[in-house]
């Protein structure tokens, strides 16, 4: 048995590769976030709900959409959206907003980022339980893409649903200020004078484009294969191309690894 422990934890079989690729799932999935593009639709979509109610059914359904799609961006959209409610209307209990907003995340397993249904398409992976007994590997066909998986999101995300309307608060709490600070900052100074050779590269939008380029090719010469590394990979590169620039798509990381810390 301590020979097993140390070799899960700390040997050749160990969880430290799942853990740094748990990380860069709620960096890429913040950083995708944060991008112009989606910041302006979270803004535009907030601007819809007429009360408390419908604003928190509305953090509710974005935080489980992109929950499906990436569990890092469903988490960090619902909260921006919360956000932007609690804006709007100064009377909305803003606890009730944010627990909507995390209720849609309960359905991130059965999405695309999905540890353990990733896992099972990579007989490389740890985790991969089913092929070190079995010696086979699960195809996401078999998974997350059956029937019965979107059966049950239907009828959880319904359930849910109904609570949010139901649970909705009669009183009001206003967030804590420090939840607009990032909003109310001014945006960074340009530098003065002529750039140099460095800025004018980290500001230069056709790299990020071949890093995109480069990695949907790689996705396609390695036969569209689904595991927790490409998705790693496509949140990354699909990143950096919303963010234009290089020295956008890092800011961002930046601020990722900040907040996962």
């Amino acid at each position: 048995m301590l020979k097993a422990w140390y070799g899960g934890v700390w040997g050749s079989q160990n969880i430290f590769t799942f853990a740094f690729q748990m990380v860069l799932i709620l960096v890429t999935g913040y950083t995708l976030a944060e991008a112009p593009v989606l910041k302006r639709a979270i803004v535009h979509i907030a601007s819809k709900p007429n009360n408390q109610v419908q604003g928190a059914l509305l953090c509710f359904g974005v935080s489980a959409v992109l929950s499906l799609l990436n569990w890092g961006l469903g988490l960090v959209a619902g909260a921006l959206v919360a956000r932007q409610v609690a804006k709007r209307f100064a009377d909305a209990h803003f606890g009730y907003l944010i627990a909507a907003a995390f209720m849609g995340f309960i359905v991130w397993t059965q999405g695309l980022s999905s540890s353990i249904a990733l896992a099972n398409t990579d007989s490389t992976s740890p985790i991969n339980v089913i092929h070190k007994l079995t010696g086979i590997t699960v195809p996401l066909s078999q998974t997350i893409f059956q029937p019965y998986s979107w059966l049950s999101v239907i009828a959880v995300l319904a359930l849910l649903a109904l609570a949010v309307w139901r649970m909705a608060p009669t009183q009001s709490l206003a967030p804590d200020p420090a939840v607009f600070e990032d909003e109310a900052a001014p945006p960074p100074a340009a530098p003065e004078g002529p750039k140099t050779f460095a800025e004018w590269l980290e500001n230069l939008w056709i790299l990020n484009v071949l890093v995109f380029a480069a990695g949907m090719a790689y996705f396609v010469l390695s036969g569209f294969a689904l595991n927790i590394s490409s998705m790693i990979m496509l949140f990354t590169i699909t990143s950096a191309l919303l963010h234009r620039t290089p020295i956008g798509s890092a800011a961002r990381s930046g601020d990722s690894f900040g907040h996962a810390a």
